[in-house]
């Protein structure tokens, strides 16, 4: 490839502005903290005071928590803060390495910035910089694994090993998905070299690790006692990977109770065939969402006007290899958990991404080098459908906090306040010195039992009441309350502060 390098600095530069830009832009113009934040912010407090501990009986992989922790000792910021902090520079991150692979394949630098247009606009990438969860470190130091494997595959240098191996590394501190993608990518040696090549440069490229997991041993059985084994308890979910025997037994046991209790005795025997196809159906149906309509249409139109495409299939096949690894992670979680978020698919999407990069960036350059208006046209529009949809605002839950706020600021600190929302929960031990605030369990589905047999145990109850909730609003008038307080948004959705009327 021939693109200079003071042009590959400067689109980097301006790759990292934009996504910082975009960062700050939706954390600030976020209502409230995500719900996996909440965890993340309580394991981080639970850090500072207890350890390890402490946070194993929150969560059983501690590491982002913990990433959060020292960075709020550090600067005395926030922990909510620290942590948008955090996973801000790990956004900028992530977009600079994704362009740092791009450039490896593509040819030009016109390209590279079309392709650096294409990331920092991709929507499903975006809809996620203002949430506070583990998964941005995943995949930027997932990514710059594989950036680094490149630079492997083109010196076997012990620099260029051992930055891959503290690479693999710390993605596997944000999610333990990366033991896999640590086991899996080096085998790609062997699909480029000859065997006995192949395995002096896997056991060059993973000596630390090698060394480590000897040294490791070693230790842990000599204090197996002082080892919070529970908080480390991520590492037994990769068994799923591993005994398949295990998955497909469930599988058949799932599949039986579809053909007796839902399917027709005469369709019974195809249950394993519609619960199977069923869940590869959902999954294929998040990747393909997720890479959003209007990226498939620009995809989908380069080969219909042909795209010019002069790239080194080298990176190209790694890149396939990289994309299957990640949907036979996705594959095994589906099969395993039966469900799939968009999320847990980000490094697939991504990688999906890269791949369909060269078209893409050919057929846009091709298109403004042309000037062709009419196509100039529909590539602006959807990228600006994509990177406009994330900046617009949903409904609003900001009426959420604000009731937290009210209810800390108005109600004395002696008193105690029930809740049975995790977000309101939140906002009132953030803003009140108030120690006697109880969260709720989560309502069953029976009812609201949880509220009705607690309330009077308390002096005040703050609710979450959603225009459509029926069940809440008909317990609520069934309580010997009174409304003192109460915050709205667009869509009538409610978070009430009402006073408990004690029964004399």
């Amino acid at each position: 490839m021939n693109i200079a390098v003071d042009d590959v600095i400067k689109i980097r530069l301006g790759t990292a502005l934009v996504s910082l830009f975009l960062s700050v832009f939706l954390i600030y113009s976020d209502d409230i903290i995500n719900s996996d934040g909440i965890l993340y912010m309580d394991m981080a407090e639970a850090f500072i005071h207890g350890g390890l501990i402490q946070t194993a009986k929150l969560y059983d992989w501690p590491f982002f928590s913990i990433f959060i922790a020292y960075l709020h000792q550090l600067t005395s910021l926030s922990f909510e803060t620290s942590a948008s902090v955090l996973n801000t520079i790990l956004a900028v991150l992530l977009t600079d390495t994704l362009l740092l692979i791009s450039n490896k394949f593509l040819p030009n630098t016109r390209q590279l910035a079309v392709a650096a247009l294409l990331i920092v606009s991709f929507y499903t990438l975006n809809d996620y910089r203002d949430y506070i969860i583990r998964d941005f470190g995943y995949w930027a130091f997932c990514s710059l694994t594989l950036y680094r494997f490149i630079l492997y595959l083109e010196s076997s240098s012990v620099r260029n090993s051992t930055l891959w191996q503290l690479c693999a590394l710390i993605a596997i501190f944000f999610r333990i998905e990366g033991l896999f993608v640590l086991f899996a990518l080096p085998l790609y040696l062997f699909f480029v070299h000859q065997p006995l090549l192949a395995t002096k440069k896997m056991i060059r490229l993973n000596y630390l690790f090698i060394i480590g997991g000897l040294v490791g041993t070693i230790a842990a059985i000599s204090n197996m006692k002082e080892l919070s084994v529970d908080a480390f308890g991520k590492i037994l979910s990769m068994t799923h990977y591993i005994d398949m025997q295990n998955t497909f037994t469930q599988i058949g046991s799932r599949a039986d109770i579809l053909s007796t209790q839902i399917l027709h005795p005469y369709a019974g025997e195809y249950g394993i065939l519609i619960l199977v196809s069923g869940l590869f159906s959902m999954l294929i149906f998040k990747l393909v969402k997720a890479i959003s309509f209007g990226y498939l249409a620009i995809f989908v139109s380069s080969f219909w006007r042909d795209a010019d495409i002069n790239t080194d299939n080298k990176y190209l096949n790694l890149l396939t290899y990289f994309a299957l690894i990640h949907i036979f992670i996705l594959v095994t979680f589906i099969l395993t958990m039966y469900f799939v978020s968009t999320r847990y698919a980000m490094m697939a999407i991504l990688t999906l991404l890269l791949l369909m990069l060269p078209r893409m960036t050919s057929w846009i350059s091709e298109a403004w080098a042309s000037r062709k208006i009419t196509r100039l046209i529909f590539i602006g529009l959807a990228l600006l459908i994509s990177i406009t949809d994330v900046m617009t605002s949903s409904v609003s839950k900001i009426y959420i906090q604000n009731a937290a706020i009210w209810a800390s600021s108005n109600i004395s600190y002696h008193s105690s306040i029930l809740t049975g929302d995790a977000f309101s929960h939140y906002y009132l031990k953030k803003h009140s010195r108030n120690n006697n605030i109880k969260l709720a369990k989560h309502r069953q589905a029976k009812g609201n039992d949880y509220l009705t047999n607690k309330y009077q145990n308390y002096d005040y109850l703050l609710t979450l009441e959603k225009r459509k909730d029926t069940e809440l609003r008909l317990a609520l008038k069934q309580m010997n309350l009174e409304l003192i307080h109460c915050e709205r948004n667009k869509r009538k959705d409610k978070s009430c502060v009402y006073k408990v009327m004690h029964n004399e």
